[in-house]
């Protein structure tokens, strides 16, 4: 293997070239995963916008609201690693890494939105630090994504 010479600028442009997502180590599942993630967190961030908007400021539907949008996104990517397994049964391991993959994209990202959103307006918040409140809802969401990820990988298992 060559490495890059830093004095001599050897070969800087070429070493690059072979460089595609799957040289790098990121796989298709991965990106299944980050997709789905990110797709969830939007949708939860949106909702904490519409309830902004229409004055509903209870902090409990705020964390009732990722449930179904976890679940949908926890599913959809078990879904899709069931069906590129090409035939073969999907592994109870496998579903499960898959879905807390999934949870921990798509609860990251909104745990960065609450904090973002209650350091702009900490009168939203008036308990708990904007810190806290990330921290809460990454513990909580991550729990129930677990949970979320076991009975979708059954449900999958047993039905497809």
């Amino acid at each position: 293997m060559r490495t890059f010479d830093l004095f001599n600028n050897r070969d800087f442009g070429k070493e690059w070239d072979n460089n595609t997502l799957h040289n790098l180590g990121i796989e298709a599942n991965q990106i299944t995963n980050i997709k789905y993630g990110v797709i969830s967190a939007l949708l939860m961030s949106a909702s904490a916008v519409v309830l902004q908007l229409i004055h509903y400021n209870q902090a409990v539907m705020l964390s009732l609201l990722t449930v179904p949008f976890l679940a949908w996104a926890i599913s959809s990517s078990i879904r899709e690693h069931n069906r590129k397994s090409y035939g073969r049964k999907l592994d109870h391991f496998e579903g499960m890494l898959a879905g807390i993959a999934t949870t921990v994209t798509s609860i990251s990202l909104f745990a960065i939105y609450l904090t973002w959103y209650f350091t702009i307006n900490p009168r939203e918040n008036p308990f708990f630090s904007p810190l806290m409140s990330a921290c809460a809802v990454s513990v909580a969401g991550t729990a129930v994504g677990i949970v979320i990820s076991f009975i979708a990988t059954e449900y999958q298992k047993e039905f497809n």
